[in-house]
């Protein structure tokens, strides 16, 4: 069968059979003679790169009657030509005439020669040399995605991230390598197209990534990124959509950013707690409490606010340093921390001036807490040298008021109450509206 793919592909296509059939159009036209495929080489001379009735002359060089290879089609008769020596060979016996024509889209003429009778036509030759030409560049186009195809098959394999790609039409198996396959959990066996538009639906659907896939539906092309967590790792997803001469798909990369978001993460803490205490800075109570008035009146839910300081700590610092100062703030940070729920809030807002946000906790609760934060703070005991530091604090609490819904409402009547509790005598708590409680 044809050998003109064979030059251009690695394996037979229905291109190259579709080309010998239309080479075997033209054989019972001539009774007497053959046609070939050839390549113009330089001058009056060709390279055979076809000829169903020979093969024996595919890929000889062989020497042309001058002025058959133009641009155009042409007749010649042979009794008036030089008629080189192969062609007599090649026919067995000397031709009578050649007829040519150009093929489109390649470097290609359509030869015929024979001797005797015949019923072709410069037209009929045409004709199927403009098919052939079709042919040759359906047969080009084929090549290129299947070597596309395989370059990519090439590099996904190799690439060190999980990557993956769905061809548009579904029409290959889906080329992907082993780190996409354990990413999206699919087994040796199941990378059908089907299994993984699957898996790769669930993970856009994940987390409520609703607008992703709202995305894809109103443009099946659009771009996404988005971030995901497998298995105990956080990845960074790319999709996009390719379109080119040889490849129409989908691409996904999946990029590994564990130690990033670990990074953020820590960064992130290290931004919304204070240095010394490990709680939350205030920078961050003010964000907590604008969220947790909100939630309180959304829910009809009491809040309360204590705000406590350290009582003569200005002393602590004159007589004893610094860094008995932080000892001191530490301990009491973790003896208040001690008594309150994980759901509480708790920050220092200043050098020795504390806050808890307490949800839920109705003003009596609220109480019940500050006293027990009082109490914890007087029985420390901080040792520092051969000496044993003692330190007490005042607590001013404050329950959330729905008709004043604003977080620095909040923060000034629980403010009064802390200095109404500096005034009575310290070590105590005072709440707005109700009596000083403690020693």
């Amino acid at each position: 069968m044809s050998s003109l793919l064979s030059h251009r592909a690695s394996a037979p296509s229905q291109s190259a059979v579709a080309i010998g059939a239309a080479l075997e159009l033209i054989e019972p036209s001539i009774p007497y003679g053959f046609c070939a495929l050839v390549r113009p080489v330089g001058g009056d001379h060709g390279c055979i790169e076809d000829a169903p009735q020979r093969a024996d002359l595919i890929g000889q060089e062989i020497r042309l009657p001058h002025g058959l290879l133009g641009d155009g089609a042409a007749g010649l008769d042979a009794t008036a030509l030089r008629v080189p020596l192969a062609w007599t060979v090649a026919c067995g016996g000397r031709p009578d005439w050649f007829f040519a024509a150009p093929v489109p889209h390649c470097r290609l003429h359509l030869i015929a020669v024979g001797i005797g009778p015949h019923h072709l036509s410069v037209e009929r030759l045409s004709s199927v040399a403009n098919l052939l030409g079709r042919l040759v560049q359906a047969g080009e186009a084929t090549k290129l995605t299947r070597d596309a195809s395989e370059r990519l098959q090439a590099l996904v394999r190799h690439v060190p991230v999980p990557v993956l790609f769905v061809d548009a039409m579904g029409a290959h198996e889906v080329q992907m390598n082993d780190e996409a396959a354990v990413l999206l959990g699919l087994a040796e066996g199941m990378r059908q197209p089907q299994a993984v538009a699957g898996a790769l639906a669930r993970l856009i659907n994940a987390k409520g990534r609703h607008s992703l896939h709202r995305a894809l539906t109103e443009d099946p092309h659009a771009s996404l990124q988005f971030e995901i967590q497998q298995a105990g790792r956080d990845f960074r997803t790319d999709s996009r959509w390719i379109d080119d001469e040889s490849l129409c798909g989908r691409l996904w990369m999946f990029t590994d950013i564990t130690r990033e978001k670990a990074l953020q993460r820590q960064l992130a803490d290290l931004a919304a707690h204070d240095p010394l205490t490990g709680i939350l800075n205030r920078g961050s109570f003010d964000l907590r409490l604008r969220e947790e008035i909100e939630r309180a009146g959304r829910h009809r839910t009491p809040l309360g606010l204590l705000l406590f300081d350290l009582d003569h700590f200005k002393a602590v610092n004159d007589g004893w340093g610094h860094p008995a100062g932080d000892k001191v703030l530490k301990a009491a940070a973790a003896a208040a921390g001690a008594v309150l729920r994980g759901s509480d809030v708790f920050a220092r807002i200043g050098g020795e001036e504390f806050a808890v946000i307490l949800p839920e906790t109705s003003a009596q609760g609220m109480l019940g807490v500050a006293e027990r934060i009082r109490v914890a703070v007087a029985a420390l005991e901080v040792p520092h040298g051969d000496a044993l530091l003692r330190v007490t604090c005042s607590i001013g609490a404050a329950v959330h008021d729905a008709a004043r819904n604003m977080p620095e409402a909040l923060v000034a009547r629980a403010d009064e109450a802390l200095y109404a509790a500096k005034r009575g005598g310290r070590n105590r708590v005072v709440a707005t509206g109700e009596l000083a409680t403690g020693t």
